[in-house]
């Protein structure tokens, strides 16, 4: 029997023992998987950021080393391999464009990120068949591939995580309005400001704590106006309950400081408020003479203010009942007195605030930068009403002419009550815009984004023409940054010409960033429909290009591509006609067929 209870007991022993070193090591096991992924994403997201800022500074070459870092850490980032077919895209490789825009259909997670690689898989497609002509068999599988699964992930619905019911909690019936602390630990630190039933008389260890921290309080204050208290009560500044009486009765003892000791009735004592003093302004070149009346007048208005704390001394020993503005007194001798010299006293409100520093409003940052930095960062455009000459066949060196800023607003785009500062500018023929915002006094840049389908290589034998605009949408109460461009008699291979009309939104978000939220085309006046279908996230219909879509086809335009679409409706000639739109610039370019002359409005 004993060597039964013995081997019982190694069993209770042994049981608890294994649990608890399962438990340890599955506690170590998460830290040790979890703690990487963390460190991991962060490292991921500060490369996309870097890279992104060298994109929108065209350092296209920094970009891809920065996106490469990015894969190496999660080769299964889509905003990497996304950011790299960006780059190619750029440098005019779009074979190594659509490599990323492969990789990055891969791992589609969500409709952001489609709606995002829909614009970059537009461009190189464009690209792609502009150089070659026509798709090749391999190509076509790619696209069709990535059309699939872009189609797929954008249809798919983002699900919404449902919010955590909030408990509100029920008052206890005759409790204290304010803050309920323990008066064992928190009596003596609050200076006696607190309630507590039990404090008269039954604790008089405690009850000296507070008279000594009270003390303490009127000491730092200067009886609510002298200059030696700097610093500020060790307890939290208890606000008074307006629907209370705290007005001390006629029987009341007070010491010779004015504090009223603790009883057992509720007495509720805030803490005045501090205001801090200003360090004085010194102006130099004052003669003797002057340093001379200004110290007298110093010492003169110092005198004045001791006097006016003996005075609310003795107010707080006839009425000790607070509030924010206890120091009228003092600010009738100030409006009598010199309000040249009010610096040196700083007490109360009143002369001491006008001599504060103004701090710089983000509007003025703003204003600062706008007028010192933008035009030596980005130089105003001066193609406004010039001719280009242009070389058929290679377009890219009169859209390179078609750079610089267009406009600039400071509008409040993500709701925080404080503006941003919106540039719209020309980037090698392509309609752009960027955002700054002032974070920590610094004002930076925090998103910039360019068209994807801009000026395009012209076909001689047909007139040529390239409209592109930026606009603000009000998406009920959201603002949404958009670009649009219009293009006809323009070479999608072997000198054959067509017409396009292509838009994408960006909305703005809290921290000035922006995603985007919708983008389409219409080819030759077809697919007007799936236009306005996709770009209904944005709240737009897409009806402005409805006249144009039907004289296309009326015109037959799809079959027989060659005909002159100068004639044709332009659905950006005056911006986005959409309600809620606002148009803030427009970049019209025309060139009549065979000139070699391109025209810039």
């Amino acid at each position: 029997m004993k060597k039964n209870k013995k081997s019982g007991l190694k069993i209770y022993i042994v049981v608890p023992a294994i649990v608890g070193f399962v438990c340890v090591a599955a506690i170590v096991a998460a830290l040790v998987l979890g703690v990487p992924a963390k460190v991991n994403a962060a490292r991921i997201g500060k490369q996309l950021d870097l890279g992104n800022k060298y994109l929108a500074f065209a350092d296209y070459d920094n970009a891809e080393v920065t996106f490469n870092k990015a894969l190496k850490i999660d080769p299964k980032s889509v905003e990497a391999a996304t950011g790299m077919a960006k780059v190619y895209n750029e440098k005019k490789q779009p074979e190594k464009a659509l490599e990323y825009v492969e990789k990055a259909s891969d791992n589609l997670a969500n409709p952001v990120q489609a709606q995002e690689l829909q614009v970059v898989y537009n461009d190189t497609k464009t690209q792609l068949e502009e150089n070659t002509g026509k798709s090749s068999d391999a190509n076509k599988k790619s696209f069709s591939k990535i059309e699939k699964v872009i189609d797929t992930v954008m249809l798919t619905p983002t699900p919404t995580e449902e919010p955590e019911e909030t408990v509100t909690p029920t008052p206890t019936e005759g409790a204290d309005d304010g803050p309920d602390f323990d008066d064992n630990k928190n009596n003596g630190a609050n200076g006696g400001g607190t309630e507590d039933s039990n404090t008269g008389g039954e604790n008089k260890n405690d009850e000296e704590k507070d008279d000594n921290d009270k003390k303490k309080e009127d000491g730092n204050t200067g009886e609510g106006n002298g200059t030696d208290g700097e610093d500020e009560p060790d307890g939290p500044t208890i606000i008074p309950d307006p629907s209370k009486d705290i007005t001390p009765k006629p029987g009341d003892e007070t010491t010779t400081d004015g504090i009223i000791p603790l009883t057992g009735e509720d007495i509720l004592t805030p803490t005045p408020t501090i205001t801090p003093t200003p360090t004085p302004t010194v102006i130099p070149d004052v003669d003797n003479g002057s340093a001379a009346n200004a110290g007298d007048n110093n010492n003169e208005e110092t005198m004045d203010n001791d006097d006016d704390d003996e005075d609310t001394g003795d107010e707080e020993d006839e009425d000790t009942s607070w509030n924010n503005n206890n120091n009228t007194d003092d600010d009738d001798d100030t409006d009598e007195g010199d309000t040249g010299n009010n610096s040196e006293t700083g007490g109360g409100e009143g002369p001491g605030e006008e001599m504060q520093e103004a701090t710089v409003s983000p509007e003025e940052l703003l204003n600062n930068y706008e007028n010192d930095t933008l035009p030596s960062e980005i130089p105003y455009g001066n193609f406004s009403g010039s001719s280009i000459s242009y070389t058929y066949g290679d377009g890219a060196s009169a859209a390179a002419a078609v750079s610089g800023r267009i406009t600039e607003t400071q509008r409040d785009l993500d709701g925080d009550g404080i503006p941003e500062l919106l540039v719209v500018e020309m980037q090698s023929g392509k309609i752009a815009f960027r955002i700054y915002k002032v974070n920590n006094g610094n004002v930076e840049i925090t998103a910039s984004q360019t068209i994807s389908a801009g000026m395009e290589t012209a076909v001689e034998s047909v007139s040529y023409g390239s409209t592109q605009t930026c606009f603000l949408m009000n998406n009920n109460g959201t603002y949404e940054v958009g670009l649009a461009s219009y293009c006809y008699g323009y070479d999608v291979g072997e000198e054959t010409p067509a017409v396009r009309t292509y838009a994408e939104v960006y909305s703005v978000a809290g921290d000035g960033s922006v995603s985007l939220c919708a983008s389409g085309s219409v080819q030759n006046g077809e697919g007007q429909d799936g236009f306005s279908a996709s770009l209904a996230p944005a709240g737009m219909s897409g009806s402005w290009n409805s006249s144009n879509a039907e004289t296309l086809q009326s015109m037959g335009y799809a079959d027989d591509p060659y005909q002159d679409a100068a004639g044709v409706p332009n659905p950006l000639s005056s911006g986005v006609s959409e309600g809620g739109a606002e148009t803030l610039a427009v970049v019209d370019a025309q060139m009549a067929a065979g000139s070699g002359e391109l025209t810039i409005r």
